[in-house]
Formats: C-alpha cells, structure tokens, sequence
C-alpha cells in the first residue's frame, strides 16, 4: 500500500466519530480511575499512566503516517520543480 492510500486512511480513522467517541471514553475513564487512585497505589498509578501513553501513541502513530505522505508530496513538489 502506498503511502498516499495509508494516509487516507488514517486521515478517515482520526475524522471519524465512533473512533473519536471510543478514544474520548478510554481517555475519560483512565482518568476517572487515576482520581480515585489515592488509595490504591503508585503501582496502580504507573499502570494508568501507561495505558494513558499508550492510548497517545496510537493518535501519535496515526498522525505520523499523515505526516509521512505529507513529507513525500512535498520531496514530489520539490523533485517536479527542479525538472
């Protein structure tokens, strides 16, 4: 698959709203759950803020893979402007 196929594809992921809704509610609860973590320990703490790293990664990888066929037009542009 070319990049230019993978980035809309990524760009439909992130632009649609059940997808936007699950992100939201997983956000949502880990941070529920951090606030009522006082009592339940650092070591439960580091568990939520792995999972709340992880639940960043995926928009970041997300992102990266827009942001890879953006890079690549632009090489294009700058290749087509040198002919």
């Amino acid at each position: 698959m070319d990049v230019y196929r993978k980035a809309e594809y990524a760009k439909q992921i992130l632009e649609n709203p059940v997808f936007a809704e699950i992100i939201s509610k997983i956000e949502q609860d880990i941070i529920l759950k951090w606030k009522g973590s006082i009592v339940k320990g650092s070591e439960y703490r580091e568990e939520l803020f792995k999972e709340y790293e992880a639940l960043l990664r995926i928009n970041k990888v997300i992102n990266g893979i827009i942001n890879d066929a953006i890079y690549a037009k632009q090489k294009e542009d700058e290749r087509e402007a040198l002919r």
